[in-house]
């Protein structure tokens, strides 16, 4: 128990009975050994202060001054009896033996504050070394996690989408089996799937094979609720779905189509048994945009014909990839971005060019469109907020900058932003052919320009 400021300098109860006790017994043996003196008044030095001064020097003024106290109470009283014949109380005795214990008490006072006030501090740094240990353990056990959390999921959202992107580059009119293998592999590893299987169709009354699964995956149940309630709907259904009471009962977690753009269901994606700590809504809005992303891939020449049959001069990869992006944009609200530079200046214009394409990220995909007086660059950049293009266009001027000394103004490049914000994609590439930014065109940040 801590005491209030005004009471720390003054003994606790035993204390008290420590300073009595110890004072009487040296009074008595003080009177065995010396009889005729046992206050020692007519010694060159007064002994019997010693104990007096000690425990000023312990336990503070107060005890040192009842220790006082209890001397000369005893020596007055005695010399008042009668008790001690022929002893005189000389003035000094009481006088200094007062002034000094008093002083030393003062002393003791002092160095008794000073040690509580250091034992307090200690204690408040002992209790913010536990504290700051406790911290530091929860943090060593945080990153632990995360540790295994890389270890078993090591990739990024664009790293895994830039391997679905290869994973179908011929035109298939149904998926390979190889290619259903890739991408399960690649959803197992992402989301730490442990019992899954990839479909290509789930009839209601025969039991179809698996293009591909992970784990012991049983023959797949036609009457789950689950599994009837996708189909019926054909929309990505699992347990966690607040207006589906019958897929408490489910005996799988999710049911989702792998459905196109253009509304061609590809396959099916089950998932019988997965970790539980990736079962949560965020993770589930990346299986869609994995899902999505794979259909319009295997869907890829179909979405891409409308525009290159308008647009003869698209290339393929700007064609296929825009369609997929755009669904993104639209559906699940996956920004993307089309950074335009207009290069005017036709003394460097190839170079320049050349320098901004050979800077373009992995996922990138470009269209270089030329004119007589003027080239045209099409950046696509999937997955691409507004932040992320102030960093892309600070980086593509500072090149410029170190390469010719000029900037985007003193170069004469015109830089433009363009969102996916339409449904359909051909008018997007409409409007980069044309130049027409007015509707959809996003500033350019300030520190840019």
């Amino acid at each position: 128990m801590r005491l209030p400021i005004h009471l720390r300098g003054v003994p606790q109860r035993w204390q008290w009975v420590e300073t009595c006790v110890l004072t009487g017994v040296i009074m008595g043996l003080s009177h065995w050994m010396v009889p005729e003196d046992p206050f020692l008044t007519n010694m060159a030095f007064p002994w019997l202060w010693i104990v007096s001064l000690l425990l000023g020097l312990r336990y503070g003024t107060w005890a040192g001054l009842l220790s006082v106290g209890i001397i000369l109470s005893s020596l007055f009283l005695e010399v008042q009896f009668g008790l001690l014949s022929g002893v005189a109380v000389p003035k000094a005795y009481v006088i200094g033996g007062v002034l000094c214990i008093a002083i030393c008490g003062e002393f003791g006072s002092r160095w008794n504050m000073y040690f509580k006030q250091i034992e307090e501090r200690n204690d408040y740094l002992d209790q913010r070394l536990q504290e700051t240990a406790r911290a530091y353990h929860l943090l060593g056990m945080s990153h632990h996690s995360l540790e295994e959390h890389l270890i078993s999921q090591p990739l990024t959202l664009r790293d895994a989408l830039k391997r679905l992107r290869g994973m179908l580059i011929d035109e298939h009119d149904e998926i390979p089996t190889a290619a259903a293998e890739r991408f399960l592999e690649l959803l197992t590893q992402f989301f730490q799937l442990e019992v899954a299987a990839f479909y290509r169709d789930i009839p209601p009354h025969r039991v179809e094979t698996p293009l591909a699964a992970v784990g012991s995956m049983d023959s797949l149940q036609n009457s789950d609720p689950l599994i009837h309630h996708a189909r019926t709907t054909k929309e990505f259904s699992h347990v966690m779905m607040p207006q589906s009471v019958s897929a408490v009962n489910s005996h799988y977690l999710i049911v989702a189509p792998a459905m196109a753009s253009n509304g061609q269901i590809v396959g099916w994606f089950v998932v019988e048994r997965m970790r539980f700590l990736n079962l949560h809504q965020d993770s589930l809005h990346m299986l869609k945009i994995f899902l999505h992303y794979f259909a319009d891939g295997v869907q890829a020449a179909v979405l891409a014909r409308p525009i290159i049959e308008q647009f003869p001069e698209c290339p393929v990869p700007f064609a296929r990839e825009l369609p997929r992006l755009v669904r993104l944009q639209y559906e699940l609200g996956l920004d993307s971005r089309v950074v335009v530079f207009d290069v005017n200046a036709p003394s460097m214009r190839e170079e320049i060019v050349f320098h901004i394409l050979h800077h373009t990220r992995g996922l990138d995909v470009t269209w270089d469109i030329r004119h007589d007086d003027s080239r045209r660059l099409c950046i696509l950049l999937p997955f691409t907020d507004d932040g992320a293009i102030e960093g892309y266009l600070l980086r593509i001027q500072q090149l410029l900058r170190e390469r010719f000394g000029k900037g985007f103004q003193e170069a004469d490049i015109h830089v433009s932003v363009r969102g996916l914000y339409e449904h359909d994609p051909s008018t997007i590439v409409q409007d980069l052919v044309v130049g027409n930014y007015d509707r959809q065109n996003i500033p350019l940040l300030s520190g840019v320009a």
